[in-house]
């Protein structure tokens, strides 16, 4: 069943009414024993991790929202490609999202484990990861680019493995800016704001289980393009954060590039007049997700303040300080602590922005708020005791401990980190009773099952069952999600159907990326000076294998002030310098290049010299069909390489580069050497659905003899791969050329049609229960059924129940074969008005065998509607291939059952198949036929064909050279009488050439079987 999820609104004050009285009492004596207990426990130092335990936990809680992207660079993504899918969406993720005219609106991020986008809780989570950086900045450091080519280059996206590119921009900047591109979008003028792209809960985001690269591709009720686009709310919260976000980033991206600081500066006054202009509170669009903010005065307040802050016009700290606050609810005042801090409830960073603005009584509201909301609500454990205990719990965790980090910051900025922060943060790392980290990748005891499309690469829609046997790709293992999770450890549940538990969210994330950035900013404070500075570039990691040495460039230009150090694997090599922007490595190691301005900052990079050779990669096998050949890539790269390919165990002679392209089917092999350093290899297996073709080397311009066989045609002859000419027809063609050419034959006889009724207008009438009934038909030629679709009979059946719906095929009465489709899920629904059309696609098609008459049926017990009219067997034929005469009932005229767009393939479907025609001037002119060992010559080969080796029939020794179909000589050896050549050669086509003093003496082809 493909899950289906309420993300509730907390319980506010005014639903805490409704409990009944003795509930109510007993949950004040629960908090005040709570209390009691823990009031004295509160400064007592607790630390559960090392500093560079949570310099990781921040890194994975960071690159989460990467994973989140919609749009391009989504790293979970990175080149996947579905089958199916056009290369041109490669990785991406809902590229074409945008309004009805047109207006672009790709980009931000997705909510949760699914795809839609909520503004709900994307402008709320943007806020906070950008306003804990604007507090504690030196909690945060540079590990990654934008676009994480660091990983992508080296395929390691461990942090273990350091395969990092800083770009001297804090990596929390490169993750909101992803969500600031799109927030300009959003704000698109003054009265036009937009809040949610595509349809949450049950709707269509959630109908099928695939990732954002197929979904995008998929029908609109299967989530999808064009996605549903939901704008011009009546609401000042949503498009106040958005504002709120960009002004604080127009602020903090200035350094870095100052034109991309104003355009969000501008958006965030697009935003500021919508607010303005709609006051009040409105959930999202559709789906039945978020409610309304709980209130929209804070949030406004809270842009008015970033906006003052990054513009100075005092006229929006004016009107943020208009507005009266509280630590509690209920005060008749405009913004007040309600519940507890999370995306509906925003009071809490309000009021902490009211204290910043120099708000007289903001500080005292805000300690009582900490004081009696947050530091005396706790467990036994010290784990936070408020929020929503049933649904994202652990939120609040991260989110109670940013907002005493925030307390601690106005109050003992020095003082060592409140333990209330350290026993919430370090439960969700993993220490508690049963070491269960709820961080996807953190720790050896993670969750395994997140319930979230992306991170399993899975496309193939599997039910629950199969759901529960995924597993994360190594790419996607170290993904940083928090789960929804629990505050009892022994009652976690990690189940990727289970979401309650195993769901992450965007707004998960926030407060606990905050709070780490705080304790970071503790225990390891990086030097921001380095951001905005020039940082040297010393490229990707390479191997000195095969070199002499290799010249590291840091790239950065000699100006005389600044100095470059550099060191070999932590030791200096080159003293402080300013002019030595180069060094020559001549050893492998680890190298680095210090650069610094007179003390004032300082910046540096790495990279590996390696003394082995990277691994060959030829990646997973393949088919030759379509395309028709594969173009292979060892994907390394480097001076002193030496490539070398084989097939089938024989080196192909003259294939020397690192790239190699398979025309046939084989076992190729990759190996890559220099000098100083063990090779390496790869093998792949390619397989080929491609007719056999015979190729030919002439030894100057003429005619060249080109074939095919195989089953199927007629054959047609192309020139091209996409030419509609003809250039002739058979299985022979022999063209005149005058120089080397390439000609493409295919099989003439291939067809993909539909037969039967459509579903999509069908014109039968009169459903009526019934059995086993089927079509009766004539066919013309062999073919395969690859699809079809069925109303079954389903008196009743749970929804994500698997459907035993199994097909026969007859011939004369007698049964040839049953098959069974794939993955028949049952809707949940009884089958009563006959409308809901099964799906049966089979792994291994119906087989047609040849010309004659058959009978389909449903097997066993399956039953199938039969409709007593409509059958105009005319219509629904495959003219050519498939005539449908008769239902297999005999008792009515014009009947048809329920089975419906019949999905026939007839002859190669493949993509047309390159045949070469070659002239080379050292090909011998005087090549024979194939010749039997009963031959009364001299000179002679037997057996031919073979299918082991041959055997040399000889007078005189000679010298004798093999070439294969392309004309390359892949054997070469002196002969005498009874010699034997070829056991080692793949299965094909040779001439082989013999040589007497270097003059040509007579000339076969053979056969290798």
């Amino acid at each position: 069943m493909v899950g289906y999820k309420i993300k509730q609104t907390p319980i506010n004050f005014a639903l805490a009414n409704d409990l009944s009285i003795g509930m109510k009492n007993k949950m004040k004596s629960i908090i005040l024993v709570s209390g009691i207990v823990l009031s004295n426990a509160h400064q007592l130092f607790s630390q559960g991790f090392t500093s560079t335990d949570y310099k990781k936990a921040l890194w994975m809680t960071t690159r989460m929202y990467g994973g989140q992207r919609s749009g391009a660079n989504n790293w979970l993504l990175n080149n996947h490609l579905p089958s199916g899918v056009n290369a041109s969406l490669r990785g991406t993720a809902f590229i074409g999202d945008k309004d009805t005219d047109g207006y672009d609106l790709s980009g931000g991020w997705h909510d949760c484990g699914d795809h839609v986008k909520f503004g709900h809780t994307m402008f709320y989570s943007a806020y906070i990861l950008l306003k804990a950086y604007a507090e504690f900045p030196t909690g945060y450091d540079d590990y990654y680019t934008y676009d994480y080519k660091g990983y992508a280059n080296s395929g390691d996206w461990t942090w273990e493995g350091k395969k990092h590119d800083p770009n001297g921009i804090p990596d929390i900047l490169d993750e909101v800016k992803h969500a600031t591109d799109y927030f300009i979008k959003c704000a698109r003028n003054t009265t036009t704001f937009y809040f949610q792209v595509g349809t949450g809960g049950g709707n269509a985001d959630h109908a099928t289980w695939v990732t954002a690269t197929k979904m995008q591709t998929q029908a609109v009720n299967q989530g999808g393009q064009q996605r549903v686009v939901y704008k011009n709310p009546k609401d000042a919260s949503m498009p106040s954060f958005c504002g709120a976000t960009l002004a604080l980033m127009a602020r903090l991206y200035k350094k870095y590039d100052p034109a991309y600081a104003a355009q969000c500066q501008a958006a965030a006054l697009n935003a500021y007049a919508y607010a303005k202009a709609n006051p009040g509170v409105a959930g999202t669009g559709a789906g039945g997700f978020y409610d309304p903010n709980n209130n929209w005065k804070d949030d406004y307040a809270s842009m008015c303040a970033e906006l003052f802050w990054a513009t100075g016009n005092q006229a929006y700290k004016t009107e943020a300080l208009s507005f009266s606050i509280s630590a509690a609810g209920g005060q008749g005042t405009d913004i007040f602590f309600n519940y507890s801090f999370d995306y509906s409830n925003n009071g809490d960073i309000a009021i902490y922005n009211m204290v910043q603005l120099g708000k007289s009584n903001a500080l005292t509201v805000f300690n009582t708020l900490v004081n009696n909301n947050y530091l005396t609500k706790t467990q036994s454990d010290g784990q936070y005791s408020g929020g929503n205990t049933e649904w994202g719990v652990l939120r609040y965790n991260g989110n109670s401990a940013l907002i005493v980090a925030l307390w601690q910051k106005l109050n003992n900025p020095t003082g060592v980190v409140n333990k209330f922060i350290y026993d919430n943060i370090d439960y969700i790392l993993g220490k508690n009773a049963t070491s269960q980290s709820f961080i996807v990748g953190f720790s050896a005891k993670s969750p395994k099952f997140p319930h979230h499309r992306n991170i399993y690469l899975r496309d193939d829609n599997p039910g629950d069952a199969a759901k529960k046997q995924m597993t994360i790709p190594i790419k996607n293992q170290q993904a940083g999600l928090m789960v929804g999770g629990t505050r009892n450890p022994s009652v976690f549940n990690d189940d990727v159907v289970d979401f309650k538990y195993t769901e992450p969210g965007i707004d998960y994330n926030a407060g606990l990326v905050g709070a780490l950035g705080y304790i970071n900013s503790r225990l390891a404070p990086v030097d921001t000076n380095k951001f905005g500075n020039p940082t040297p570039n010393l490229g990707d990691a390479q191997s000195i294998c095969g070199l002499s040495s290799i010249v590291l460039d840091s790239k950065i230009p000699v100006d005389g002030k600044k100095t470059y150090t550099w060191l070999k694997d932590g030791n200096v090599v080159q003293a402080a310098s300013t002019s030595a922007k180069t060094y020559t490595a001549m050893s492998a190691g680890k190298y680095t290049c210090k650069l610094d301005s007179a003390g004032k900052w300082s910046t540096q990079a790495s990279v590996d010299i390696l003394g082995v050779l990277n691994d060959v990669a030829l990646g997973a096998d393949k088919e030759l069909c379509d395309p028709s050949a594969h173009t292979l890539d060892m994907g390394v790269t480097g001076s002193g390489i030496i490539y070398q390919w084989q097939k089938n165990g024989v080196i192909v002679k003259g294939a020397t580069s690192k790239t190699y392209t398979v025309y046939n089917a084989g076992t190729y092999k990759a190996t890559i050497s220099a000098s100083g350093c063990p090779s390496k290899s790869d093998e792949i297996i390619v397989t080929s659905k491609l007719p056999t073709v015979t190729n030919d080397t002439i030894c100057k311009a003429g005619v060249a003899n080109l074939a095919v066989s195989g089953t199927g045609g007629p054959f047609e002859w192309y020139s091209s791969t996409s030419s509609t000419s003809v250039l002739a027809t058979g299985a022979t063609y022999k063209p005149t050329i005058t120089s080397n050419s390439t000609f493409y034959v295919k099989d003439a006889s291939s067809i993909a049609v539909n037969a039967g009724p459509s579903s999509a207008n069908n014109p039968l009438t009169g459903a009526t229960n019934a059995g086993a009934i089927g079509i009766r038909f004539t066919a013309s030629k062999a073919f395969t059924i690859t699809q079809l679709k069925v109303l079954p009979i389903i008196y009743n059946c749970n929804s994500g129940d698997k459907v035993a719906v199994q097909m026969v095929l007859k011939q004369n009465g007698t049964t040839l074969a049953t098959y069974t489709p794939t993955d028949v899920v049952c809707t949940g629904a009884q089958q009563t008005t006959f409308t809901t059309f099964y799906t049966l696609n089979f792994a291994t098609p119906i087989n047609i065998p040849a010309a004659g008459s058959y009978e389909l049926v449903p097997a066993g017990s399956t039953s199938v509607i039969w409709f007593k009219g409509g059958a105009n067997f005319i219509t629904f034929d495959a003219a050519g291939v498939m005539d449908i005469t008769d239902d297999s009932r005999d008792d009515e005229m014009l009947s048809f059952p329920g089975i419906f767009d019949i999905k026939i393939q007839a002859g190669s479907t493949c993509a047309r198949t390159p045949v070469f025609a070659v002239i080379d001037a050292a090909h011998p002119c005087d090549v024979t036929g194939l010749e039997d060992e009963n031959t009364t010559s001299s000179l002679m080969i037997y057996p031919n064909p073979s299918f082991e080796h041959f055997t040399v029939k000889t007078t005189s020794e000679m010298n004798m050279k093999v070439y294969d179909e392309m004309g390359r000589n892949v054997t070469e050896m002196n002969i005498s009488n009874g010699s034997m050549f070829g056991s080692e050669l793949p299965a094909g086509l040779y001439h082989v050439v013999f040589f007497d003093n270097g003059k040509v003496q007579k000339a076969f082809n053979v056969l290798k079987k």
